[in-house]
């Protein structure tokens, strides 16, 4: 069972450079995030390659320090997931769902990004999912080729299309000062990326951010 609650996703730049990125992936898990999403829309196969790596390091090394882990996902690119064994998130522009599933196997986990009600359902028609990342939730600057914002009543209204197996987490704009919101919708997870990435002390705002599961 995945702990879904606190989702970060990398960011090379508000980290503050590709090799800042990993520090911040530790310190992150180290606060409480459960799920990393190594994500770089920019970098070469190889510097992806690296990012990975230094990224199963960097949760290594905050397991060796006492947190309790967390699974590392692979955004976009199907094929260097294969080869490093990781989970996978897609996009909706991001190629066939059934293809990406093939490529990565059925042991691994398979996100994909969805904004409509349609969308949704065409993830649950094929069942190859096991997670939708709903969003955006609000405009974010994080993300240039984002779908129009859904709000908190949009999220509410997709959640109420999910099927129970399906896990749900939100994504957009989500920070310590509305995070509470999104968790009162019913999601199994917040996913951030300036929120922690940016953060003067990555830890302490993973920290806060699990902390508002634990008084939801």
């Amino acid at each position: 069972m995945v702990d879904w609650r606190l989702y970060y996703v990398t960011d090379p730049v508000l980290a503050g450079g590709r090799e800042h990125v990993a520090r911040t992936v530790e310190q992150a898990v180290l606060g409480g995030a459960t799920v990393v999403q190594f994500r770089d829309k920019t970098a070469t196969d190889e510097q992806f390659r690296d990012g990975v790596r230094a990224c199963q390091r960097a949760i290594a090394a905050a397991v060796t320090a006492g947190a309790v882990g967390a699974e590392l996902v692979v955004n976009d690119r199907v094929d260097i997931a294969a080869e490093f064994g990781t989970h996978l998130h897609i996009g909706q522009d991001d190629g066939e769902v059934a293809a990406a599933r093939a490529t990565i196997g059925a042991d691994r986990l398979l996100g994909v990004s969805v904004n409509s009600p349609e969308e949704l359902a065409v993830v649950v028609a094929e069942g190859l999912a096991d997670v939708v990342g709903l969003g955006p939730v609000w405009e974010t600057t994080t993300k240039t080729d984002t779908a129009p914002a859904l709000g908190v009543d949009g999220v509410r209204a997709l959640l109420a299309h999910r099927p129970e197996h399906l896990r749900a987490v939100a994504i957009g704009g989500i920070n310590a000062t509305n995070a509470a919101e999104v968790i009162a919708t019913g999601v199994d997870g917040i996913c951030v990326v300036s929120a922690i990435a940016a953060a003067p002390d990555p830890r302490g705002a993973a920290e806060e951010l699990i902390g508002m599961w634990r008084r939801a």
